[in-house]
């Protein structure tokens, strides 16, 4: 699940609130350590994929997007747990990666938002944007 509920905690859950209820009474430290292996999983899942993709001779010809929908209040604010409101930075600034080898780091803004993420996508690929407006 990667930086959203429910966490890594040695539990497989179907649901959110299932895990949410079980760990209500956690430490701020044992939840945050949740977070964190549920990161650095997501992370391993990541490289497993890009290993997948050398070892079939695809990964110089495939663009691999990474990113999330939102963050995570972890105790901000006032000891918010949520990824509703108030819309903070830790919320709306999500990491995403763009790979490919023909991408060079200058190509790329440094700030993109997600309605950015398709016209990004073609523009990489060279696919003309017919539902662009002007």
């Amino acid at each position: 699940t990667g930086g959203h509920a429910p966490y890594d905690n040695g539990e497989n859950y179907e649901a959110c609130l299932d895990f949410l209820r079980d760990t209500a009474n956690e430490s701020q430290s044992e939840y945050k350590n949740y977070y964190k292996r549920s990161i650095i999983s997501s992370a391993a899942r990541f490289n497993r994929r890009l290993s997948e993709l050398e070892q079939r001779g695809l990964r110089d010809s495939t663009l691999v997007i990474v990113m999330s929908d939102h963050g995570e209040h972890l105790w901000e604010y006032g000891g918010l747990v949520d990824h509703v409101h108030p819309v903070t930075p830790e919320l709306v600034y999500v990491p995403t990666i763009l790979y490919h080898p023909d991408i060079n780091d200058d190509d790329l803004p440094t700030y993109i938002q997600h309605v950015d993420l398709l016209p990004t996508v073609f523009d990489i690929l060279g696919i003309e944007d017919e539902f662009q407006r002007d």
